[in-house]
């Protein structure tokens, strides 16, 4: 069995003014890995670290093209862009005939010259290899699902977790039912919705009991029942202002669409029911200093913009909690 794999990931806020370049790709904790850079990722934190690992549980023959990962940002370059997608290309082309392709993505990017940067990946991926090869691809939780992306790919499957501690887990399951796929044990059919609710990050939070975390672990629960491949809960990116931005649901099961289109719409169903429950209500920076002001003699207190956040892929610039506090 030999299955290629790579992608480009990065988390586009479409309100930074600056676009990431190519070479943003290598700066920081960005990177480009190529090849055997790919195959060292095993064990990692990341996607990578339980698609390797995975893999090579099971004998299978992966073969690494190249994987961009940018940090948060502006929307990507058409050369960025290209750049990277051509490679990818033509890693797979060079590996011609495969049984499958993992690709590595986020979910949320968008470009210079387009709203979705991962639908035109994929779909330039089933172009070259055709519409029999199995396409499967994780999922970041903060996706703005794309009807292309969903038009082109076999099968999704979801973070669960935020804070993100279960991308290997993920890269796992992904791999799994890429490879159950191809030995015919599983015929992936995939439904989807998305919910008119644009959520605040905060909200998607799953380290409590969040709205969101309701309908994560009716998902979870999902994917014990027999015929449920996957069932995944999209919080979506609220920072990018692209018309399929928010919240979405997806499942995925073997040789039935209604039975996954049924469990997608009852996951819709509970995000929406819950809609109000999203809402957040920060403390105003005036409030938030004078509560600082009045507290502990002592304490440390941090005073966090959190519209302002560089791990949104903001420019980290805001004065107003500067201004407040002058």
């Amino acid at each position: 069995m030999k299955i290629v794999t790579g992608g480009i990931a990065q988390e586009t806020n479409t309100f930074q003014w600056e676009p990431t370049s190519l070479s943003d790709f290598t700066k920081g904790s960005s990177s480009i890995a190529r090849g055997q850079e790919i195959l060292d990722l095993d064990g990692t934190g990341g996607i990578y670290g339980g698609i390797v690992a995975e893999a090579r549980r099971q004998g299978v023959e992966l073969i690494p093209t190249t994987y961009g990962q940018a940090v948060p940002g502006g929307r990507v370059s058409r050369e960025a862009f290209e750049s990277l997608r051509d490679e990818i290309l033509a890693g797979i082309r060079a590996a011609m005939p495969v049984d499958g392709v993992l690709l590595g993505i986020h979910g949320a990017m968008a470009l210079e010259h387009s709203d979705d940067g991962e639908g035109p990946l994929i779909t330039a991926v089933r172009e070259l290899v055709g519409p029999d090869v199995p396409i499967v691809a994780p999922l970041d939780l903060h996706t703005n699902l794309s009807d292309e992306m969903m038009g082109e790919a076999t099968a999704f499957v979801g973070y669960k977790e935020y804070p993100h501690i279960d991308m290997p887990e993920t890269g796992r399951q992904a791999m799994q039912i890429l490879i159950d796929t191809i030995n015919g044990n599983v015929r992936p059919e995939m439904a989807y919705v998305r919910v008119p609710l644009i959520a605040p990050n905060q909200s998607m939070v799953t380290t409590w009991q969040s709205p969101l975390k309701d309908a994560i672990d009716r998902a979870r629960d999902m994917e014990q029942e027999p015929g449920i491949l996957a069932a995944t809960v999209l919080g979506g990116f609220p920072f990018a202002d692209v018309p399929f931005t928010g919240v979405a649901t997806i499942v995925v099961a073997d040789g039935d669409r209604a039975l996954a289109q049924r469990y997608a719409d009852e996951l819709a169903q509970m995000c929406w029911d819950r809609r109000e429950k999203f809402t957040i209500h920060p403390t105003p920076i005036a409030a938030a200093i004078d509560d600082a002001l009045a507290g502990e003699p002592g304490s440390v207190y941090v005073l966090a913009d959190i519209s302002d956040s560089g791990a949104s892929g903001t420019a980290g610039d805001g004065a107003e909690v500067l201004r407040g506090l002058l």
